[in-house]
């Protein structure tokens, strides 16, 4: 196949033909620019999109800790409340012991009434 070779002379286009390309020619530019563009900021959503997953995988991880703390404070907290009681129930008198307190005091002062 014979491809033939035109020259400059051959061809001739209007002036809005010209005018049609020249425009057609710089928009294709534009939006070789503009994909480049485009690329660049896909690019910085793709690693923003990585730096938010490692940020959600970090709280995760810190909402499992708190998650930790808080169960460690709540038996801490139980403990204490155990100890408290215990504390309470030791410090005050049995039942049986003022009991006899009051018997033996009954008694003296019994005793005292029946002297005088």
């Amino acid at each position: 196949m014979v491809i033939p070779q035109l020259s400059r002379a051959d061809i001739t286009l209007s002036d809005d033909d010209a005018a049609s390309i020249v425009v057609k020619l710089e928009h294709g530019s534009i939006c070789n620019s503009q994909i480049e563009n485009l690329e660049k900021q896909v690019e910085l959503l793709e690693k923003q999109v990585e730096l938010m997953t490692k940020v959600n995988e970090l709280q995760k991880e810190q909402i499992e800790l708190s998650k930790q703390t808080i169960e460690q404070m709540k038996e801490i907290s139980k403990q204490k409340d155990i100890s408290c009681e215990q504390r309470v129930k030791d410090a005050k008198p049995s039942f049986w012991s003022q009991v006899t307190q009051f018997g033996i005091f009954t008694a003296i002062g019994l005793a005292i009434g029946i002297l005088l």
